[in-house]
């Protein structure tokens, strides 16, 4: 499952609420973000990877990471020290080794599941780069094709999605109908006042004020352009006073 929409709709925020719900029912939450302009491929996976071998590690999986391990290492390169795991051998073909190193992960994903279900999440996929996003794609047909017992999540911009490795990712998995796509829209008037009046402590406010709230956020929770006036609150309260 993805989560879809405009910078500051709530995305994060919806995913944290998920979060929370999962750890309160013992289950561990996997999480990662993709950064702009990022020069590591593999970071959002590095970091993935990293929680899943500790709690591989935790749950006695140890033998699933020393056999996993020549191609995980690649990515944490920190197994090399501490666990005296040398990197397998390079192959001819760039394009097969990429393949290979694919395969292992979505393996050691699918074996610590074995040990423990878990939620997979990772967050801004606008910004994800090839390795992030084949992944995704070779874990996801796994899921559909067997009973794994992982939750595999993301959240991206929809606006931010067009030549970008996520396109092609989302446009496999639907013709896999491996996605199921949940998109947060902008609030509707009556929702901005309703949100509005729950944070005043009132029961209704005046239309004039509400009306130049939806003016300044177009009924985006957290709005960049709200954010970058932190006064504007107080603003629309004194233009609206007469009304």
């Amino acid at each position: 499952m993805f989560v879809a929409g405009q910078s500051g709709v709530g995305k994060s925020r919806l995913m944290r609420e998920v979060r929370h719900q999962t750890q309160l029912s013992r289950v561990p939450f996997v999480e990662s973000n993709c950064y702009e302009g990022s020069f590591a491929e593999s970071a959002p996976l590095a970091e993935v990877f990293g929680f899943l071998v500790r709690l591989a590690t935790a749950l006695g999986g140890k033998h699933l990471v020393r056999r996993n391990g020549p191609e995980l290492v690649k990515i944490l390169p920190r197994l090399g020290l501490e666990w005296g795991i040398e990197p397998s051998s390079c192959l001819k073909d760039a394009e097969a080794e990429r393949l290979r190193l694919l395969q292992q992960l979505c393996s050691f994903c699918v074996s610590v599941a074995g040990l423990c279900p878990y939620a997979f999440y990772i967050n801004d996929l606008q910004w994800a780069q090839a390795l992030t996003t084949d992944l995704l794609a070779h874990l996801a047909r796994r899921i559909k094709a067997e009973p794994i017992p992982v939750a595999l999540l993301g959240s991206f911009r929809d606006e931010e999605v067009e030549g970008r490795p996520l396109q092609r990712l989302l446009e496999g998995l639907e013709a896999d109908q491996a996605l199921q796509l949940v998109s947060l829209q902008p609030l509707q008037a009556d929702d901005v006042a309703s949100v509005l009046a729950s944070m005043l402590g009132v029961d209704a406010l005046p239309q004039a004020f509400c009306g130049r709230v939806i003016d300044e956020t177009g009924g985006n929770p957290f709005s960049n352009s709200a954010r970058s006036r932190p006064g504007w609150v107080a603003s629309a309260c004194l233009s609206t006073t007469d009304a």
